[in-house]
């Protein structure tokens, strides 16, 4: 496997022994067993990250994925050892803006997502290409990357620094196995947030919220609590799109989709059904309260203008709402939507930024 970077010299070149082979098996157990028993992600690659530093005798290190948003990577993990110690506390982010670093354009590690190579760094401070701002900002002697990759695409990186004596390609063989492991887990996570998750807003999906309603109905019916549905859709929504664009129509879906979040209970479940269009389910709302919260929603966008880059004024964007409420004898999904639509499309008939409450009677 080739390598990119400033290499510089290696003073004790890796050489893998039968224990390190044990070793090695024994981070692949660990890592397999906590993936299928559905470890939490963070404790799962911290504990990895933790291993491949204890093993490699490393100072430093980071496990990190590519976003959406190009040129910013997640952090994982990240460690920082003492005196050759990383069995301790790992870094904990203060804040969620922590939990990303910009990647640096023409920096080494910004060639490796490009080439899809590893990267060797025995004198950083010689490299005529700059390793751009690490997390946790650490003092560098030596630093080796090796790329996530799956099917040719690269997806993160594992980062491990500060190596007495440096790195060399023979480590990068060694470490091969876990480098492909680690990318595994990272397409596995991607494929069930798209399987369950709507990729602009970070709602979940039709698919979640059907499951949650067939929950909430059959608790509906057999406890006699009160079960509401919401249909909201942006007014005017074509227009933003035609006028000012695909990425300002977003802007304003992402906004929206915040503020409904930020006007609802943590047990009340809102997703996206549409391009401008939401759906919520209230679970133990009577009809009269579910106006109350419906009109709540409607008032909190009429308050939030959106300031959008490029456009003189804000952005105003309103809400058109159909709700329904199941009746005690409850009833399908799908007739609860049709009501709840019909009931949204008079809110829109009747001039929008307005609800409208449809009704539906027991089977």
């Amino acid at each position: 496997m080739k390598s990119s970077g400033y290499q510089g010299s290696c003073s004790r070149p890796f050489e893998a022994t039968c224990k390190d082979y044990e070793v090695l098996i024994s981070l692949l157990s660990r890592f397999n067993s906590d993936f299928v028993s559905g470890t939490e992600r963070s404790i799962l690659f911290d504990r990895l990250l933790a291993g491949v530093m204890t093993h490699t005798e490393s100072d430093y290190g980071f496990i990190t994925e590519s976003t959406e948003t190009e040129g910013i990577l997640k952090i994982h993990a990240l460690r920082q050892s003492r005196n050759g110690d990383v069995s301790g506390i790992p870094w904990q982010p203060e804040t969620s803006s922590q939990l990303e670093f910009p990647l640096l354009p023409g920096s080494v590690i910004d060639d490796l997502f490009h080439s899809g190579m590893p990267v060797i760094s025995n004198r950083p401070f010689q490299d005529t290409r700059s390793l751009g701002t690490l997390p946790g900002n650490p003092m560098l002697r030596n630093f080796l990357a090796i790329p996530l990759s799956i099917r040719d695409k690269v997806s993160g990186l594992v980062a491990i620094g500060n190596r007495k004596g440096g790195f060399d390609r023979s480590l990068i063989l060694h470490l091969a196995p876990l480098a492909n492991g680690m990318a595994a887990l990272i397409e596995a996570d991607r494929h069930a947030e798209r399987a369950y998750f709507d990729h602009l807003t970070g709602l979940p999906n039709e698919h979640v919220f059907l499951e949650r309603f067939n929950a909430e109905s059959s608790r509906h019916v057999r406890r006699r609590l009160p079960l509401s549905l919401l249909r909201l859709e942006i007014d005017h929504f074509n227009n933003y799109r035609n006028n000012h664009g695909i990425k300002t129509a977003e802007t304003c879906v992402r906004r929206i989709a915040g503020t409904l979040i930020g006007n609802l209970r943590a047990e009340d479940c809102v997703v996206r059904v549409g391009p401008g269009q939401f759906a919520a389910l209230l679970s133990d709302t009577p009809s009269f309260r579910a106006v109350v919260v419906a009109e709540k929603l409607r008032q909190a966008v009429v308050k939030s203008p959106i300031e959008i880059e490029g456009l003189e004024t804000l952005m105003a964007p309103t809400l058109s709402i159909g709700l329904v409420t199941l009746p005690s004898g409850g009833r399908s999904y799908q007739a609860m939507m049709l009501v709840a639509d019909k009931a949204l499309q008079q809110a829109k008939a009747d001039g929008g930024n307005q609800v409208s409450a449809g009704s539906m009677k027991n089977p």
